[in-house]
């Protein structure tokens, strides 16, 4: 199985809360995870390096929820 290099789930908001953006990015070997609140620039976005193991950890929680056989 391919190994996830870009992974993007949004939540939209609600009257009393803003939505997020959560974003996965592995380049050159590194992870990151991106975090934004509606309304928030890309560039100030809460940004956190990812572990080695965390797009395993991710494939397997896609992999038990069978999100790869959504059309």
């Amino acid at each position: 199985m391919p190994q996830i290099t870009r992974f993007h789930i949004g939540e939209s908001g609600t009257y009393m809360g803003s939505g997020f953006d959560y974003d996965y990015t592995l380049e050159d070997g590194r992870g990151c995870i991106s975090i934004r609140i509606d309304g928030v620039r890309e560039e100030d976005a809460l940004k956190l390096d990812a572990d080695p193991d965390f797009a395993a950890r991710l494939a397997a929680v896609i992999d038990g929820m069978k999100l790869r056989k959504w059309d």
